[in-house]
This record gives C-alpha cells, sequence and structure tokens, in this order.
C-alpha cells in the first residue's frame, strides 16, 4: 500500500489545516512494513508550514503540537504525543497503523534531540541495530537516541560520520 488509508488521512489534514492554518501540508517521508499478528505500517509525515518572499519558514510551537494532539483526539484518534512527533495510531479489523507527525521546524525539536543532525541519526541507526539485533536486547527508540545525543554533546571524538 502507498499510504495509511484515504479517509483517515482527509481527517488528518482538516485537522492539521484548522489547528495550523490552511497553507500548512503534510509530506509524506518513510513507510515501513512491520511483522507482527496485525498488518500495518508507519509512516511519518513533516508538518510544512510555507514561508513568505522575505520570512524564514516559521516554526511549529510545542502548544501548537499540543493543540493538534486534543483536536485529533476530540474526533476520536488515538494522538500521543511523544518528545519529537506526534503519534496517531488507528485500527481498522485486521489493519493497525501508525502515523508520526513531525514538524519539519519546531521550537522544541533541539533540546537534546538527534533531529537534522545526521551524524546522530546514523550513529543512532547503528546503535539501534547493534543493541536490538545483535544483542538481541529490547530498548526503546528514545532510550539509544539520548545514549547518542549525551555521547555527541560530549564531542570525545570528531567522526563525522557518526559511526
Amino acid at each position: 500500500s502507498g499510504g495509511p488509508p484515504p479517509e483517515l488521512m482527509s481527517l488528518i489534514i482538516d485537522i492539521v489545516k484548522k489547528v495550523l492554518g490552511r497553507s500548512v501540508r503534510l509530506e509524506k517521508q518513510v513507510a515501513r512494513c512491520k511483522r507482527k499478528d496485525l498488518i500495518g505500517s508507519d509512516f511519518v509525515f513533516h508538518i510544512v508550514i510555507p514561508h513568505g518572499c522575505v520570512t524564514s519558514q516559521p516554526q511549529v510551537t510545542s502548544h501548537q503540537m499540543l493543540d493538534l494532539r486534543s483536536a485529533l483526539q476530540g474526533v476520536g484518534l488515538e494522538a500521543k504525543m511523544r518528545s519529537t512527533v506526534l503519534k496517531i495510531r488507528h485500527q481498522d479489523g485486521n489493519l493497525e497503523v501508525s502515523i508520526d507527525l513531525v514538524p519539519r521546524k519546531g521550537d522544541y525539536l533541539n533540546r537534546g534531540q538527534s533531529h537534522n543532525n545526521i551524524r546522530c541519526q546514523n550513529a543512532a541507526r547503528v546503535l539501534k541495530y547493534w543493541v536490538r539485533v545483535v544483542q538481541m536486547i529490547p530498548r526503546r527508540s528514545h532510550d539509544l537516541e539520548q545514549l547518542v545525543v549525551r555521547a555527541d554533546e560530549e564531542r570525545l571524538e570528531d567522526d563525522t560520520h557518526g559511526l
């Protein structure tokens, strides 16, 4: 499948535009299949607020993200705010879909996060693979990402690849 159910996305887009403005758009980033009891996919969408001719793209605030969460919950969707994403879970029969909404620019994104830091993102990918696949230790993504962020802040070695 190429994305979440169209009627679900239409509802989400309408709510995003009501909360953040008519010019806001969602840009699909990643789709990844899960192998669990249920058939499903995770989809990541960047929230993009266009900028004007002279102004740069405005940031989405944490308050706006909380307003968006409340509006989505108000129509019966399961929406939870995580450190960087608003996670929406939807189940229809045996189909489970997870949609992550992430602002392209947010006023809360750089507080101890690897967002927009390729070196940290690469290091986090390698660490997650090593811990989960090679060592077979169950760990939350957020916890592993925070380890990488703390190590990057200490900058013990200058590795531009983040490996």
